[in-house]
């Protein structure tokens, strides 16, 4: 669900306001290409085809029959629909196949695939920023969704929606039409909530079951809400209903997880900056090609002007990296413990020519690291020729100097 999971990332990130040197936003982008590549490289999901499916426009057959659905949603913010259009970019890059239906949303998209996938003998796995997509998980274990959480991604099944939801999946749409939703509008019938409804739908399995025997209903207050909600409780299930037969032409081969052309991928990520996927465009091109899931991974190649992009992949150009895994390095340790100790080793580092830096933190989430201390490295007697290749190590004996900053 390209539109669920975009928002959920945005919103869930914005706090970073992550954006490129240019001050473009990136965050929800950043966000979204990372629960897709995790979910590729899951190796118990372990996915060989994907296809991603998005809104066309607010206005839906739902808006039609019900104008106050989904009114509450603000308009999309300008730097969400910066980084919409990047998404975009970012999936035809990577090849990844994309689906719209005028009229309909993605989870009424979603729906139908995953219909048709289950009658040809397909598993389907929704990643999605929401739960609308419970009611398609079924009981045979053919539909499973998935979302994102702190850094992770959650699996839901038959059973897990019923520990969540207290409902299972098929009642998930009559526990809304029931209590209603109110972040899609969706109204429900006054004064019943959620425990109401788990009740209701466990003892009665089915809102039809239910509103056929309302006069049954031992309690006066809530025998008289049912009964007289039995017109806004249909209308509830009519919106919160995903549709399963929109007329949209879909080819599964078409959806086939391969390797995407190397130089789209890198101009891409490159042009987002982001660096940290650059640094794993191996182990990420691997997710893509089934040849190599199976067998010991071949690095990709990529140009060197990609590797040295703002210098942010390194101090050291690949071939250094190459050369320094040659020699077995012996080194001195030292911790700066105060403002003398941080004056005398700054002199050191203006004085080289080269040096290592690594950032040491503690992970909070994604992309957010809670800062501990830098550690620099220093050879005096390190050679190198002018593009930095290593033509010699005299004593093979490098410096490591480590300064903790913040505190707690």
């Amino acid at each position: 669900d390209g539109h669920a999971l975009a928002f959920r990332q945005y919103y869930a990130l914005e706090r970073t306001n992550m954006k490129t040197t240019d001050g473009v936003p990136s965050w929800a982008v950043y966000g979204f290409f990372k629960a897709i590549f995790d979910l590729l490289k899951n190796k118990t999901l372990n996915p060989d085809a994907i296809a991603v499916a998005f809104d066309v426009s607010h206005q839906t057959f739902r808006v039609e029959k019900y104008a106050e659905y989904k009114s509450n949603r603000r308009a999309m913010p300008d730097p969400m629909k910066i980084q919409m259009d990047l998404i975009y970019e970012g999936l035809r890059a990577f090849n990844i196949p994309i689906y719209t239906k005028e009229g309909f949303e993605a989870d009424d998209v979603i729906g139908t695939i995953s219909k048709e996938a289950c009658e040809l003998g397909h598993n389907v796995l929704i990643l999605t920023g929401d739960q609308d997509a419970f009611q398609l998980v079924d009981e045979n274990g053919c539909v499973k969704v998935i979302l994102p959480s702190k850094g992770e991604l959650i699996e839901y099944d038959w059973e897990k929606i019923y520990e969540k939801l207290g409902v299972y999946p098929n009642q998930v749409i009559d526990y809304k039409a029931l209590r209603g939703d109110s972040s899609d509008c969706i109204p429900g019938i006054k004064g019943v909530g959620e425990k109401t409804a788990q009740k209701l739908l466990e003892k009665y399995k089915n809102l039809e079951n239910l509103l056929a025997d309302c006069e049954n209903i031992p309690e006066k207050a809530l025998r008289d809400k049912i009964c007289n909600g039995k017109d806004i409780a249909k209308l509830s299930q009519f919106l919160a209903t995903i549709i399963r037969n929109v007329d949209i032409e879909f080819d599964f081969t078409l959806t086939n997880i391969e390797l995407p052309d190397v130089k789209a991928v890198t101009e891409f990520l490159t042009k987002m900056q982001f660096y940290s996927f650059l640094r794993n465009i191996n182990s990420i091109l691997t997710s893509f090609d089934r040849t190599l899931k199976t067998q010991e991974a071949q690095p990709y190649q990529i140009q060197p002007s990609v590797v040295q992009a703002n210098g942010q992949l390194g101090l050291f150009s690949e071939a250094v990296q190459t050369e320094m895994n040659k020699f077995d390095l012996k080194y001195e340790k030292e911790e700066i413990k105060d403002a003398e100790g941080l004056g005398k080793l700054v002199k050191t580092l203006e004085a080289s020519r080269i040096f290592a830096l690594k950032a040491i933190g503690e992970t909070q989430s994604a992309i957010e690291v809670k800062l501990r201390g830098f550690a620099f490295a220093i050879n005096e007697n390190l050679k190198y020729t002018e593009d930095l290749s290593i033509a010699e190590i005299d004593d093979t004996k490098t410096k490591a100097f480590y300064v903790p900053v913040g505190g707690e």
